[in-house]
């Protein structure tokens, strides 16, 4: 059976940059559209594109029928569709808690896998300050404090991501391959 594995965490927690080091391990990185701009240019977790993208494609659909996952952030829309998983053995898709507990719903034919990157604020801070700058990463550790998203979270496994990279790849490829 083809599994999907959620990566869910606050921002910081290097959800991206794990699903990336297992895209280069040969699984699947289901990315998802935006219509949101990059933060940078070197930015690959999304497929960038505009709102006339969406509406040429999805408008007027039954959205289950197509897609995985739909949400709307800050004006901008994210989603993913069915054809990014499919016949796929193994694929990791970066999603919040709640997109991961609606697939566990929706989707039938594969086995999802929920891990929760957990991962130290301060740690978090001075990733995302790296990455965003100051401004926009007390931004996000409001959000994601004051949004309560973060406070309940449905799942399946733990991963200490405070350390190296490498350390927490190897971890949710032992929990993957259970």
């Amino acid at each position: 059976m083809n599994r999907i594995i959620c990566l869910v965490g606050e921002s910081g927690a290097g959800k991206s940059i794990t699903a990336e080091c297992l895209e280069r391990e040969g699984y699947n990185y289901i990315k998802s559209y935006t219509t949101r701009p990059k933060r940078n240019k070197n930015e690959n977790g999304h497929i960038f594109v505009d709102e006339n993208y969406f509406k040429n494609k999805y408008e007027g659909i039954n959205y289950s029928d197509e897609l995985i996952a739909y949400t709307e952030f800050h004006g901008y829309r994210y989603w993913s569709t069915r054809e990014q998983y499919r016949e796929k053995e193994f694929s990791v898709y970066v999603v919040e808690p709640i997109g991961a507990e609606k697939l566990k719903k929706i989707i039938r034919n594969c086995k999802i896998i929920v891990v929760y990157l957990k991962v130290d604020r301060d740690e978090r801070y001075r990733r995302m300050c790296k990455d965003r700058g100051e401004k926009q990463a007390l931004a996000r550790l409001s959000y994601d404090s004051e949004s309560g998203i973060f406070d309940i979270i449905q799942c399946d496994y733990v991963v200490d991501a405070n350390r190296d990279i490498e350390d927490v790849v190897c971890d949710v490829k032992k929990i993957v391959q259970k």
